[in-house]
């Protein structure tokens, strides 16, 4: 079964606007011989990364926040390999990435995270998944 080899790295910055922030999740992917032989008559998978906000307690369940620009492997024209680095590189919204609101000045603390989901899109069914490290900050 492919996997993701490495635990996905997330990190997020400040861009110039006011209101955007940079995500940046990376990571790599690894296949055996048989899915690379898969991949070369045909089989392609699908790289899906939800960016999710950590709660519990009295917050309830973890909440879905935004999903980041798909990426399929191989790409179209290029050889199937053993392994892939990958990154999203992504400019959010802050509107976005504000899942925890304050209430009369308490709270409000954001912890995010990306949920990386390795898609096979001849089963259509997710195949590998792993969280990132957590992000913690306020927008």
């Amino acid at each position: 079964m492919p996997t993701l080899s490495t635990k996905p790295k997330l990190t997020v910055k400040k861009t110039s606007s006011d209101e955007m922030w940079e995500v940046v999740v990376k990571g790599e992917i690894k296949f055996n011989k048989d899915e690379i032989n898969a991949m070369k008559n045909g089989r392609r998978y699908k790289l899906r990364c939800k960016l999710r906000g950590s709660d519990g307690g009295l917050n309830g369940g973890d909440d879905y926040l935004f999903t980041l620009e798909p990426k399929r492997y191989p790409k179209d024209g290029q050889d199937a390999q053993d392994h892939y680095q990958y990154a999203f590189d992504q400019p959010v919204s802050a509107d976005y990435l504000d899942e925890d609101s304050s209430v009369l000045g308490f709270g409000g603390g954001d912890e995010i995270y990306a949920k990386v989901e390795l898609v096979d899109l001849s089963a259509h069914s997710i195949v590998h998944q792993r969280n990132s490290n957590q992000w913690n900050g306020d927008f």
